[in-house]
């Protein structure tokens, strides 16, 4: 037997799940980068009004509820998103040609080895 807390998360997640997920999509021109953002915002949306379920069971304003609880989760969910992606270093194949690891290494080993030499150059008293 269902209790009424299960009862209420069936009901308002039927109700209003795809509706949730479709405003957080037209924010974005549904674009398909961002899905998994606004499905998840959604997710987290009815979880909080689970863990609210005492405060929200009664209530006449469920619906607007959920949008600002969803919209602020998303938004905020969509800034950082971008702001990763902003600073995100993508390493294409082309790019993996230049930088090759053993490539890499070297340069990283001649650069130690040229101030290896120079500090032991200035200690031994020679004008570097």
């Amino acid at each position: 037997m269902k209790n009424q807390k299960e009862e209420f998360f069936e009901l308002i997640y039927a109700q209003y799940a795809k509706k949730l997920e479709r405003i957080c999509l037209r924010y974005v021109n549904y674009q398909p980068e961002y899905r998994e953002i606004a499905a998840d915002s959604v997710q987290k949306t009815f979880l909080k009004a689970l863990e609210e379920y005492d405060r929200l069971k009664d209530v006449s304003y469920i619906e607007p509820w959920l949008y600002q609880t969803c919209m602020h989760r998303f938004t905020t969910a969509l800034k950082t998103f971008r702001r990763r992606m902003k600073h995100r270093v993508v390493i294409d194949e082309k790019m993996e040609n230049v930088l090759s690891t053993e490539r890499t290494i070297t340069t990283i080993d001649a650069f130690d080895i040229q101030e290896l030499l120079q500090n032991f150059l200035q200690e031994a008293g020679y004008e570097v």
